[in-house]
Order: structure tokens, then sequence, then C-alpha cells
């Protein structure tokens, strides 16, 4: 059977999403209203208001709203042995993460299928199955695995830079928390994500700031000092570095979020 439920969550009281996690069914989400960060496994998604995101049964996750800020969200859980032995799913054995339009009507009509108990027919099954071939199209559908070793003993380093990216962290700590020597913790990261855990850290840290910048009016300064930034310098010259706009070019290009 097929599972639905709504979910609002706040920024300072932690939670069960804002945990890695996973869930024995498939799960697909829509955020209603917030901004944030989902983390799944070792990579990183920034989520607004009509953010669409699929998670394939039992792959790790978290779902962290950026600093001040809740989220709101509708959740399905599907389990494909609901199909009778056709893999529905097989299309999308990867996270997908979408804000296209056509995506949030068709998990919205997946949604009233569920709750209104018609988990069963055949329009249902139809509707799973256009869906997944919807979301196969996003870029994150078609990605690469990483290695699972890797990816396992970086697990604890990942969650706790999802929990603590406004804060200092540095690579000494995470080498605690991963039981791994420095040197160690540093090849894992590389091999799982491609970058040290400081790049790491720093993409983590920007992709918070413009997802605030983009859809929020908190001054750049107190969005810099949110995302972990020592100074508005700091943050201004690594924004551009990496997006190659400043701050305040980027300022305002989604829908704020109040």
């Amino acid at each position: 059977m097929s599972f639905c439920a709504e979910w609002t969550q706040t920024w300072d009281a932690p939670g069960y999403l804002s945990s890695r996690h996973f869930h024995p069914y498939a799960e697909l989400g829509l955020c209603l209203d917030g901004c944030g960060l989902f983390f799944v496994e070792d990579r990183v998604y920034p989520f607004s208001r009509g953010t669409v995101i699929y998670i394939p049964a039992d792959m790790p996750h978290i779902e962290e709203n950026s600093p001040r800020r809740q989220s709101s969200w509708k959740y399905l859980w599907i389990d494909d042995r609901l199909f009778g032995g056709d893999d529905v799913l097989s299309s999308l054995p990867y996270e997908a993460v979408t804000q296209e339009r056509s995506c949030r009507n068709m998990f919205e009509m997946l949604y009233d299928e569920v709750s209104s108990k018609k988990e069963d027919t055949v329009l249902y099954i139809s509707l799973c199955t256009a869906f997944a071939r919807m979301m196969a199209r996003t870029p994150a559908s078609n990605r690469k695995q990483s290695a699972n070793e890797a990816r396992e003993k970086i697990a604890p380093a990942i969650s706790y830079i999802a929990d603590h990216y406004s804060e200092e962290i540095t690579v000494s700590y995470l080498a605690e928390k991963t039981h791994l020597s420095e040197s160690t913790l540093k090849r894992a990261f590389t091999e799982a994500t491609g970058q040290t855990p400081y790049a790491y850290i720093c993409l983590v840290r920007l992709a918070a700031a413009e997802n605030l910048l983009i859809h929020t009016d908190l001054p750049i300064l107190e969005i810099s000092s949110a995302c972990g930034f020592n100074s508005l310098s700091s943050f201004n010259r690594q924004f551009k570095k990496a997006n190659g706009l400043t701050p305040s070019n980027i300022r305002g290009r989604g829908e704020k979020q109040n």
C-alpha cells in the first residue's frame, strides 16, 4: 500500500526529518512553503516552495531548513510491491529533484488518489508510471553512483555538516566524528564526493546562502553569518568565485518567501 502525510518542520526544533534516515518505501515530496537543503547521501539539493523530490527506498537523506525558517511538505511513500511485479519506478534508481510544474501537478494527482484510498486502481499505477518518466528527465536522476564504502565512512561527517554548517567546523573534528584519521577522511571524502571536506562545507554554505538570497528578504550580512561565513568580504569573494555573480546580483531571482 501507499501512505501520505503533511509535515511542517521548524528550524530550531530538530526532529526526524533533520536526522539522517531512510524509508523502506520510495518517498515523494512536494515543498508547500519554506526553503532549505536536502542531503541525499553525500549530495546537496536546495529546495524551496514548489520543489518536488523523489528518493528511492532505503536511500539515506536529511531535510535541513534554512536558518530561522520552517518548511511545510506533502509526502507520499510508495510500496512498489503494489504494482504486482511491474517495476514502475525502475527508471528512477537515484534521487530526482525538480521545480517543473508538470511534476508538481502529477504529484498532487497521486496525493489525491492515495488520500482517497484509491492506490490499487489502474489510474494510480498509470500516474506513478507517468510521474517516474517525468522525474527521470531531471539531471540528478542520471548521476553516477559514488563509491559505497567511502560514502559510508563519511556518513557521520555529512550528517554533522548538515546540522552545523552555520558553525565553525574543522577537519580534525569531522575525523573524530567518523573515527578516521584526517588523511583517511580526506581520501574518503574525495572518493565519495570528488571534493575535500573543506570544499564540501563551502558548497553546502554557498547553496544555503543562495537559497536564502533568492527566497527571502534577509539582509546579506545576516545571511552570510547564518550560513557560517566569518566575514561579509569572505562571503562575497567565495560566492562570486563559485557563481560568477555577487550576492546582491543574484538576490530576488526567485519568488520570495516570508
